[in-house]
């Protein structure tokens, strides 16, 4: 049988897969993701950080990372150092958390990842829950702020900005990275950079007027 295989081998060629790395699949994951969501380049630098961390942890605990090992040992372990060693806040440590879950939610998609441990790992990071006092403008507020005459052109454009976002509910950066062609006649038609939301939003008399007034530019 050995020498059959060995024949095979020779004739057909050897196939079989080389194993990837647990930093090469992320390597690939943000080269991927990037390109088909088209991220910005604030996000790039948000992962290619998480990676960063990540090596800097392997280093500092002298052990390899790797699909298997990922449990909830290995998270508590990765926890504390993002806390004690590079003096994360929890706020913080639960966003790169998330990332570290959606990175391999895809990996687990793509077939790198069978280990489904990380998917029970869910710590109790105080601070990291949402504040339920909501702060907002009431409608006079708003229309005062919209209104008021400004002599400085670009303390005018920020406010044009802002009640921009107000009267769209759009964030700040789904609205710095609208184009022309997201603009219909009616409506704004964009893809939300945090979340990958598709959105239809009717445009009003205030956010039409506001679009009308930057046309040219």
């Amino acid at each position: 049988m050995r020498y059959i295989r060995e024949e095979l081998k020779k004739r057909v060629g050897d196939n079989e897969q080389k194993p990837v790395s647990f930093f090469e699949v992320f390597s690939k994951f943000i080269e991927t993701e990037s390109q088909s969501k088209t991220w910005t380049k604030g996000t790039l630098t948000k992962f290619d950080t998480n990676i960063s961390h990540l090596k800097k942890f392997q280093e500092s605990k002298k052990f390899k990372i790797e699909f298997d090992s990922i449990d909830e040992a290995f998270f508590n372990k990765y926890v504390k150092y993002q806390r004690e060693d590079i003096d994360h806040r929890n706020t913080t440590i639960a966003k790169n958390l998330k990332i570290f879950k959606w990175f391999m939610n895809w990996a687990t998609k793509k077939g790198y990842n069978k280990n489904l441990a990380y998917r029970d790992y869910s710590p109790d990071l105080k601070g990291t829950t949402r504040n339920q006092n909501i702060i907002f403008l009431t409608w006079d507020e708003l229309m005062g702020l919209y209104l008021k005459e400004i002599p400085q052109k670009y303390l005018e454009n920020v406010r044009d900005v802002f009640c921009f976002c107000c009267f769209t509910g759009l964030r700040y950066s789904d609205v710095y990275n609208l184009k022309r062609g997201n603009i219909k006649p009616d409506t704004i038609e964009i893809t939300t950079i945090k979340t990958d939301d598709a959105l239809i939003i009717d445009l009003n008399d205030y956010s039409r007027a506001i679009l009308y007034k930057y046309k040219d530019i």
